[in-house]
């Protein structure tokens, strides 16, 4: 991972145009991406309806922090890191969507900033900026900072862990190291996935100790921070244990099939068009990898004095980042119990846009280069203003206007799903205090007998039940089967676009 490669020449090149060395173009240009950032992750942040799984960060946001504590090891698969962090932003500044949602947004931000600052360490200011303005604009980047979940923290923690950590090759500074230490337990306290990202910089170190090259994360220094980190981390691995016992009998993530695979790198990049796109770049950064793989100096010859690191090591960091934590989750999946699901790799995208970045730097001539870029951001600008415009979340609001509208005094509403299912985010906008609640935990399988016999069990003394719950079509054909001699009339809240969530009601008198 240590050993110099031609890419130093190609990005010299790229970065020695009159319009790019000027003083103030990059802070000019890093700027506008900056901007940019912010607008499209504030944008409209509060206009959706939270959906099914932002009920839970409400439920655990505007309870006390022992019971978040509590509840959480016992209901959630990940640490409580952000939702203690949400409770404490909640009871300042409110729990509106907006507010809610603030804090991803934030972070997300952030993690534009610290992905050019990666990029140019590993390799130059240009291809920095291609990857920040990439992450600015991201549709999938602008879903995760506009929910109030974990992923925006979880991003800027490995983002800022990364960092540190290449800064740390070259400056072993006290303030660096203890941004590192925070950043790294904060990454593994925000989402069990943290280990995969950790594991990058465990191998790069690796490699450089084996090619001998030179470092300030030594052996014993490195030995010693690990001792820092194991200290600080045994809440995490007590939880990492209970919660893997959890999983093994009743967890939601499906099986990672060919199709789920592709699916997420489609999701991950925003569009077909940009998984083709992107992904061609990353393969001839891959091609410069290879070639540069038959021209070895020796490690002292090799290092680079930025950073610490080599070329050769920069881009085989970049691709490791990039494979990683999509390969072992893999492997677990197939080898043990599903655990791969696009949404828990989001922070490999800055590597990828990063490997993208060095595969344009690559492109001659010069107006080839500049062709495909604006392509790219053309096909990201399109899938941008599509995220922005669109509205195809839970419309929760809707369904419970509906339901405090039409329920009578005493009807019955049954959710289900995990640690509360839908009721989470239904409570969040419904007024009713008259009606009787119930839940069937589920673990989002076919539905069965005994679920049909719990549904039955609770409506026995009701004239109107409701069913609120996830979309499915087989479930609506097997309710209507189970349920239409006790409750004939049948009667389901509609929407002119798709949702996640929906509501039955089944009656045994005539509805309206």
């Amino acid at each position: 991972m240590e050993t110099s490669i031609p890419v130093t020449k190609l990005e010299t090149r790229a970065d020695s145009t009159p319009w790019t060395s000027s003083r103030w173009f990059v802070p000019a240009l890093l700027g506008l991406i900056m901007v940019v950032a912010v607008v499209v992750r504030f944008y409209d942040i509060g206009g959706e309806s939270i959906w099914w799984d932002e009920g839970f960060s409400h439920r655990w946001a505007t309870m006390p922090w022992r019971e978040v504590i509590r509840e959480t090891s016992h209901e959630d698969y990940n640490p409580p890191l952000y939702y203690l962090m949400l409770n404490g932003w909640v009871h300042l500044f409110g729990d509106s969507e907006a507010s809610m949602r603030v804090p991803s947004a934030i972070s997300s931000a952030v993690a534009v900033f610290l992905t050019y600052l990666i990029a140019r360490q590993l390799t130059s200011r240009n291809v920095g900026l291609f990857a920040a303005g990439a992450m600015a604009v991201s549709s999938y980047q602008i879903v995760y900072a506009q929910q109030a979940r974990a992923y925006g923290l979880l991003m800027m923690c490995v983002l800022g862990s990364m960092y540190c950590f290449l800064r740390l090759m070259r400056d072993w500074k006290p303030l660096l190291l203890a941004i590192y230490v925070l950043s790294t337990a904060a990454m593994f306290y925000t989402h069990v996935y943290g280990v995969f990202f950790f594991g990058v910089q465990g191998l790069a170190l690796l490699a450089i100790w084996i090619r001998r090259a030179p470092t300030q994360f030594t052996i014993k220094r490195t030995i010693v921070v690990s001792l820092v980190l194991l200290v600080m981390l045994i809440p995490w691995i007590m939880f990492a244990i209970s919660r893997g016992e959890a999983a093994e009998t009743s967890f939601w993530i499906e099986f990672p099939t060919a199709k789920v695979v592709a699916g997420a790198f489609e999701r991950l990049a925003g569009s077909i068009p940009l998984v083709t796109a992107l992904g061609l770049l990353c393969l001839l950064a891959a091609c410069v990898l290879i070639f540069s793989i038959r021209k070895l100096p020796q490690p002292s010859e090799a290092v680079d004095p930025i950073n610490g690191f080599t070329k050769l090591g920069s881009l085989t960091f970049l691709f490791t980042w990039f494979i990683l934590p999509h390969a072992v989750p893999l492997l677990v999946s197939y080898a043990l119990h599903p655990i791969y699901y696009h949404r828990y790799t989001i922070p490999m995208a800055p590597a990828m846009y990063i490997l993208a970045g060095i595969g344009l730097m690559a492109l001659r001539p010069q107006p080839v280069r500049i062709v495909v870029c604006l392509l790219v951001f053309g096909l990201m600008g399109s899938e941008l203003f599509h995220e922005l415009t669109k509205s195809d979340n839970t419309v929760a609001a809707d369904l419970a206007r509906y339901v405090d509208a039409t329920a009578k005094p005493g009807d019955m509403l049954v959710f289900d799903g995990h640690s509360g299912g839908g009721q989470n985010t239904f409570d969040y906008y419904s007024r009713r205090t008259d009606v009787s609640k119930h839940m069937i935990a589920w673990p989002f399988e076919a539905i069965d007998e005994r679920y049909i016999a719990e549904l039955k069990a609770c409506a026995k003394d009701h004239d109107g039940v409701w069913l609120i719950t996830i979309a499915s079509t087989n479930k609506d054909a097997k309710l209507e089967k189970w349920m239409k001699d006790e409750f004939p009339y049948i009667k389901r809240w509609t929407q002119p676009r798709p949702v996640q969530m929906y509501a039955v009601h089944f009656s045994r008198t005539p509805l309206p």
